[in-house]
């Protein structure tokens, strides 16, 4: 796979099959949750939470994996084993979730036509 692929349509397809609705229905769930976790992941930060900050990265890397947001997944691989990381560490990590986050939300957005 070329790194710079943002999501890995093979997987995504795999999960969600071929169906142009059902890809677009996902596409929407996938969008609306990863903003959620990246905010929870943030609030987690805040207010100094590793435990949230570990279940979060968790939830946010399996369901990277299942859209086919490879890099996304990588990183929340990263976080959630790095969960007991000093603030500034985990803040550089969020950094990067929050990058790869966007990216995978912004390809959903043009290719299904997910409102933001």
């Amino acid at each position: 796979m070329d790194k710079l692929q943002i999501i890995n349509q093979e997987i995504f397809h795999e999960f969600v099959g071929e169906d142009a609705e059902n890809a677009a229905h996902m596409a929407n769930l996938f969008v609306a949750q990863a903003q959620s976790y990246v905010a929870e992941l943030n609030s987690s930060l805040e207010y100094k939470s590793v435990q949230e900050w570990h279940d979060v990265s968790h939830k946010l890397k399996g369901m990277a994996g299942f859209a086919g947001a490879e890099c996304l997944r990588d990183v929340c691989v990263f976080a959630q084993d790095n969960w007991k990381a000093p603030d500034d560490e985990k803040t550089k990590i969020f950094q990067n979730i929050k990058s790869e986050a966007a990216k995978a939300i912004e390809f959903f957005q043009n290719k299904y036509g997910v409102a933001p």
